[in-house]
């Protein structure tokens, strides 16, 4: 089989499992916190109302925005952006196989994306509802595929579309769009040598990038300006929210090896991994037993002691598999 038909085959595929996982769960549930703030937010922006003055939120713009483009496309309905949910976690879906593709052999690259639609299913309703963490981490994810090619091809609409994306993702939501340059800018010095765009001057390599995410960034600066609730959203989404962040979610990460106080109900709301928690909120059963105290410490400390171990233990991997790193032997 040919790399080509492989490479659609194993898309489709995963599209259709994709597909397969979230049909069934994509219209069941309503969170209304979250999913009713962002419809309502969406519903007074095509009323005319301005965000951050008179629509209170402490998150940047995009998500908003783009709900309410989607309300004005099809209909104000919470099944549109359930759609778009999906849309969205197919896209991650992509991304990740692409993304893991670059740097593991071809069977292995399709565990990561297989990873995230059983975490779909299981986290539900979080990666069901649309809304902005999801979005950031998609557009992060496309920022950084993009980049790679980028230093694989040098070709400048492949520098122009990490602009596009890694400034979508610091507009839809502040901390990840940080953290994202941060990530990818690391990223862009220790791969650059070696790659496609070594030989260019840094002002030819750079300029794509910062063009595309420039132009959008300053068009909604001076959207806000014109608007003038510039002041507001720079009050809202970082001046006020800084304060009221640390006054309200400054929690520690829960001991991993000693004891966990589960008798409190305010540290299982604040730990409990979602689908633990919403059978515990509804007083059902899970997989068909009930919630003892051993399941539910172990999986909050499993829900953060793996990614902290994968944390810690990514250096030395790296270090360990410096020796395979060719560049350039598989594209993204």
């Amino acid at each position: 089989m040919n790399r080509s038909l492989r490479t659609v085959l194993t898309a489709t595929g995963l599209v259709a499992l994709g597909l397969l996982a979230q049909l069934p769960i994509h219209d069941r549930s309503v969170v209304p916190m979250d999913e009713g703030h962002l419809a309502s937010a969406a519903s007074w922006i095509l009323h005319g109302k301005l965000l951050y003055r008179e629509i209170d939120t402490g998150i940047f713009p995009a998500i908003y925005y783009i709900t309410a483009l989607l309300f004005s496309i099809f209909e104000p309905d919470l099944l549109v952006t359930r759609w778009a949910q999906v849309l969205l976690n197919l896209g991650i879906t992509l991304c990740l196989w692409r993304l893991s593709f670059r740097v593991a052999r071809p069977h292995w690259a399709t565990l990561p994306p297989l990873l995230y639609l059983t975490l779909v299913v299981i986290s539900f309703p979080v990666l069901t509802m649309f809304n902005y963490s999801t979005l950031a981490t998609g557009f992060g994810l496309a920022a950084l595929l993009f980049l790679l090619r980028y230093l694989e091809s040098g070709r400048t609409y492949d520098g122009a579309t990490v602009g596009l994306f890694l400034a979508a993702c610091a507009l839809t939501k502040q901390n990840f769009g940080a953290f994202a340059f941060l990530a990818l800018s690391l990223g862009f010095l220790r791969a650059r040598r070696g790659s496609a765009l070594e030989g260019r001057p840094w002002r030819t390599t750079l300029t794509p990038v910062v063009a595309s995410g420039g132009a959008i960034t300053l068009a909604t600066l001076l959207y806000c300006i014109s608007t003038g609730t510039l002041g507001d959203l720079v009050d809202g989404t970082i001046l006020s929210l800084w304060g009221s962040q640390l006054r309200s979610f400054n929690n520690p990460i829960p001991s991993l090896l000693g004891s966990l106080p589960l008798h409190e109900g305010r540290f299982v709301f604040l730990y409990a991994p979602p689908t633990l928690f919403n059978s515990l909120n509804r007083g059902e059963p899970f997989l068909g037993g009930p919630i003892s105290p051993f399941l539910l410490g172990m999986s909050i400390r499993l829900s953060y002691g793996l990614p902290l171990a994968i944390l810690a233990t990514s250096p030395l991997l790296l270090w360990l598999t410096r020796g395979t790193d060719v560049p350039g032997q598989r594209r993204a």
